[in-house]
């Protein structure tokens, strides 16, 4: 019982750290999703490198480059951004397909974990590492600065948020189509 308050008073925290840096339908400032955007991708390879899936992520550039001086010295946008980084740049439909728009603090908060369960399933283990690899299988976000929310992409013929829910489901005490 210790143990499960200690848990939810964590996440409680963790939440609501997420709910007072993202709030809902406001603008997101520069260097916080910068940051965060550089630390998920790492987090994203650590957890998710070995099964061979890819997670992208890409920044909707438009809110930043129209907003005018004051509305970027307030949300920390440098004048030098390199608007040609691919972090700029938008999906390919050749290869990617839309699957959605979520709000910002939900991407970034539950695919930590998510991909965190994932990584330390043994079932996934067994099955992606060699047998079931992920090679051409993968998951993108957009973010749309101006509001908060972020447009999920899938990439390849499976749906990668339908392979990690059925791994991490026996764990949650769930089936995987539940």
């Amino acid at each position: 019982m210790l143990t499960e308050r200690m848990g939810a008073s964590a996440y409680e925290g963790a939440r609501n750290f997420f709910d007072q840096n993202f709030p809902a339908q406001s603008p997101l400032p520069y260097a916080l999703l910068r940051e965060l955007l550089t630390d998920m991708r790492e987090y994203c390879q650590e957890n998710l490198d070995w099964s061979g899936a890819r997670i992208e992520f890409r920044i909707d550039p438009t809110f930043y480059r129209e907003m005018d001086e004051h509305g970027r010295v307030k949300l920390g946008i440098p004048d030098n951004l390199d608007y040609d980084a691919p972090i700029w740049k938008p999906f390919d439909m050749q290869l990617w397909r839309a699957a959605g728009t979520v709000e910002a603090r939900e991407v970034i908060f539950e695919s930590m974990l998510w991909f965190a369960c994932f990584r330390d399933s043994p079932a996934a283990r067994r099955r992606h590492r060699q047998r079931d690899r992920l090679d051409s299988i993968g998951m993108g976000f957009q973010f749309f600065p101006a509001n908060a929310q972020v447009e999920v992409f899938l990439r390849g013929d499976r749906d990668l948020r339908e392979i990690v829910a059925s791994a991490i489901a026996p764990y949650l005490g769930k089936s995987a189509g539940e």
